[in-house]
């Protein structure tokens, strides 16, 4: 059976996507379906013969083993600090975060003062002045915890982190000890190219440029990230398999140069994607974009050729033990832009050969955006509710000059102690990251830049698509595949007609809300993707209603709000409605108040 190990990461984690949209009695429900199906498929003889079939079932059946026991011997622990208060001895294991209410640190709890708690957490703590401590260094505070969310999707990553606690900060002191961890060096020399690319570059265009070398987006500005998101362009800021080709094939590029021995040349090669992927954090997309490219060295040492889904396969089963990575919007992203690379693009390719080497170069740009586009569709359906086509075509040029400022910026690191080399690529670097800001700034104010997808109409031909196809790739055949193209094209071209003859004339919302709860504490920006309601009916004939001030009046959504609308606070909108944005004021239960933000499509 080929891509065995395929068949083991995506089954595993697709499992892990539905135990977490579901309360843990179903998983246990789940865990005894997958346990009997396993032991159906080689009880009958039929059965036994499609190992694809069973095999998918064992993967489905150890996912909810591994969730289940998460569930109760990390999560529920956690828990049970929720809302309390205690002294804990704990030690910053990740960069300082400035915000605009104070400070905010990923730590590591080695004690925490109280009855039944766990001892060994990762949180998120809260501090109002900045703790004036080393990394790695024993803290001793009084810290009063929160739970960051009560599931995987509602964290907004958090629990991918194996974060499930969030806390404020009331008093600490420091413990002269330091707690021994390699990560400790890693953490000074990010800080050490953090402070050297804020004093060579600074602005905006040094925090395109730290984000590039350490993925760390902290000092991006708001409207720099809205630029990017609007032209489709986020993935350049998202360290992960671009970023790691540029410095891996570098590295063996300039070995093979030198003519260093192949086993010495793997190894060192080997040594720059582990230091990269601890340089980054490991986040998810460079964790998996790291296995991939060990597994591809390996390779190379034994004289063997990898495969990519065996190889994508092997990473995701990896990440997902922890069974919360998978609510992670940007492991979703990574994961299935890959599967995108792999199974798409390579069909797309062979439809036209350019003779030309710039024909070629776009062709290939351009073959690869629409496959990533394909396959990361049902995430950008399920997490954000809207899409930007023009990043398909600006990869053209933004892969080049991202890949440009990255290997300038990495020789501005290596040579910063020589100042006219540091000065030099210090210069092309922020050239490249102000050409990066200048496209994505204009491409933004686009009318067409982005196409909501909100209505529930695309993910039911998402998903009817999908379906299709993995029932093909599970039980592998060409002709199966043929019939399943034909009909997913045939219920996606009718399911649409349907839905633009019963609401032509009508308009959808997309609504984002940002809470500030009763602490006055801010929380993230969070993006309410869903079909709005406007007086019961999902879409508004504006012959009837052209009054935007009674367009948001009638705005129904969830129970959660109560009462809203300030009609003060709506602009004025000119007849054509389409991506004009207004204001509502909204008031919710067990919020303060909120601001709603309305884009009209």
């Amino acid at each position: 059976m080929k891509r065995v190990f395929a068949h083991i990461g995506f089954s595993f984690a697709i499992t892990l996507i539905v135990l977490n949209l579901f309360s843990i009695k179903a998983a246990l429900v789940i865990l005894a379906i997958t346990g009997a199906a396993f032991a159906v498929s080689f009880a009958l003889k039929k059965t036994r013969q499609v190992i694809s079939a069973a095999l998918c079932m064992f993967s489905a059946f150890l996912a909810c083993a591994v969730f289940i026991t998460t569930y109760y011997g990390t999560f529920l622990p956690c828990e049970k600090l929720n809302e309390t208060t205690a002294y804990s001895e704990f030690y910053i294991v990740d960069l300082e975060q400035e915000t605009s209410s104070g400070y905010s640190y990923t730590v590591k709890t080695v004690s925490v003062d109280k009855e039944g708690a766990p001892q060994n957490i990762r949180l998120h703590v809260k501090s109002k002045t900045r703790i004036n401590a080393d990394y790695y260094q024993l803290i001793k505070g009084e810290l009063k915890f929160r739970l960051v969310a009560e599931n995987g999707f509602n964290s907004y990553g958090a629990f991918g982190e194996k974060v499930f606690l969030t806390s404020n900060l009331n008093s600490y002191s420091t413990i002269d000890k330091t707690i021994k961890s390699p990560n400790k060096y890693i953490l000074e020399i990010r800080q050490s190219i953090k402070g050297l690319v804020e004093d060579a570059i600074g602005g905006d265009s040094g925090s395109i440029v730290l984000a590039l070398l350490t993925g760390d987006k902290t000092d991006v500005s708001s409207s720099v990230k809205s630029n990017f998101r609007d032209s489709g362009a986020s993935h350049i800021m998202a360290v992960s398999g671009l970023h790691l080709a540029v410095l891996s094939g570098s590295v063996y590029w300039f070995l093979k140069k030198t003519r260093t021995p192949k086993i010495p040349r793997i190894f060192i090669s080997l040594a720059a994607v582990l230091f990269y992927m601890a340089l980054s954090g490991f986040s998810k997309s460079i964790t998996r974009a790291g296995i991939m490219m060990i597994i591809l060295l390996a390779a190379k040492l034994f004289n063997e050729k990898s495969d990519s889904l065996n190889s994508l396969g092997i990473a995701v089963f990896i990440i997902c033990f922890n069974p919360y990575a998978v609510t992670d919007a940007g492991a979703l992203l990574t994961v299935t832009a890959v599967l995108g690379l792999a199974v798409i693009n390579p069909q797309i390719r062979k439809l036209y050969q350019p003779k030309t080497k710039i024909f070629r170069y776009i062709y290939e740009v351009l073959t690869v955006s629409v496959s990533v586009f394909i396959t990361t569709l049902p995430v950008l359906y399920l997490t954000f509710g809207y899409v930007s086509l023009l990043g398909i075509f600006l990869n053209i040029v933004m892969i080049p000059v991202a890949q440009f400022t990255l290997i300038v910026a990495f020789l501005m690191v290596i040579f910063q102690w020589f100042t006219p080399f540091l000065r030099v690529f210090a210069f092309w670097a922020k050239l490249g990251a102000s050409a990066m800001l200048f496209i994505t700034e204009h491409c933004a104010k686009l009318p067409f830049s982005v196409k909501d997808i909100s209505n529930p109409v695309f993910g039911i031909v998402i998903a009817s698509v999908f379906i299709l196809f993995g029932i093909a790739f599970i039980f592998s055949g060409k002709k199966l595949l043929k019939q399943c193209t034909a009909l997913s094209v045939a219920i996606a071209i009718v399911i649409l007609a349907v839905s633009y003859a019963l609401n032509f004339n009508c308009v959808y919302i997309r609504v984002r809300l940002r809470f500030i709860r009763k602490t006055h504490c801010q929380r993230d920006f969070v993006l309410w993707r869903g079909s709005a309601r406007l007086g019961g009916v999902s879409g508004v004939d504006f012959n009837v209603l052209g009054n935007p001030a009674e367009l948001v009046r009638k705005l129904k959504m969830n129970a959660d709000i109560a009462v809203f609308v300030n009609l003060d606070m709506v602009y004025q909108l000119n007849q054509n409605f389409a991506g004009q944005l207004f204001d509502v004021l909204i008031f919710c239960k067990s919020y303060q108040r909120g601001m709603l933000l309305v884009n009209a499509v």
